[in-house]
């Protein structure tokens, strides 16, 4: 079964006060949105069986959950059925951009140090002394779920990433595991609130931005 060919907008950015900030944050938007269509329309002309009573069609969901002068946030997820191994379902890909800069946010300076966890799949266990990830326990104080493998995941010393963006109607940072496949069921979606997240932002300026 063949998915249809996918339509997918993201938002375009008018009004900046610097034209060339605007072009930029454009041409940032532009090459994302071409980079998922290419992705979706590739995965279109892939026949993959499905099992019966299926229908999981390719595709993208995208919402800006956050725009201010300073910043704009888009929640993105994708499904991707057609061409992987096992279905990816519903899977977060957000980003956030600086328009005061053009470029989106590099997390490594939006936050100070041992906010974030750092990925290393080369090294199965967080070494011994290294602080957990504020951003974890965070994550750790909110998490809902009983099953005990999930638990297990959340609280395990592995360093997986996580997708980050903001949600102004929820004063939020919102966050999910990028837990493996086998796994990827305990993600769950957890709003922090911005209160709780600015104590660990680097930069005054967006500290009082998302203080508002």
């Amino acid at each position: 079964m063949q998915s249809r060919t996918p339509l997918l907008r993201f938002p375009r950015v008018n009004g900046l006060p610097d034209a060339e900030v605007q072009r930029q944050v454009n041409a940032v938007l532009t090459d994302r949105e071409n980079q998922d269509l290419k992705t979706l329309r590739n995965c279109a002309n892939v026949s993959h069986y499905q099992s019966p009573g299926e229908n999981i069609q390719d595709s993208e969901t995208m919402r800006v959950t956050y725009l201010t002068p300073h910043f704009l946030s888009v929640d993105a997820h994708v499904t991707v059925r057609q061409c992987a191994p096992y279905p990816q379902l519903n899977l977060p890909e957000p980003f956030t951009i600086d328009l005061l800069t053009g470029h989106e946010v590099d997390r490594k300076q939006f936050f100070m140090d041992g906010f974030l966890p750092v990925p290393d799949y080369s090294v199965p266990r967080k070494p011994q002394g290294v602080p957990t990830a504020k951003l974890k326990l965070l994550y750790l104080s909110r998490y809902k779920q009983h099953d005990p493998q999930c638990v297990s995941a959340v609280k395990d010393d592995i360093s997986y990433g996580y997708e980050l963006w903001l949600d102004r109607s929820r004063r939020a940072l919102v966050v999910v595991p990028d837990f493996p496949h086998v796994i990827r069921s305990c993600a769950d979606e957890i709003a922090i609130p911005l209160s709780e997240v600015l104590p660990y932002i680097a930069d005054e300026a967006t500290v009082r931005e998302l203080s508002r």
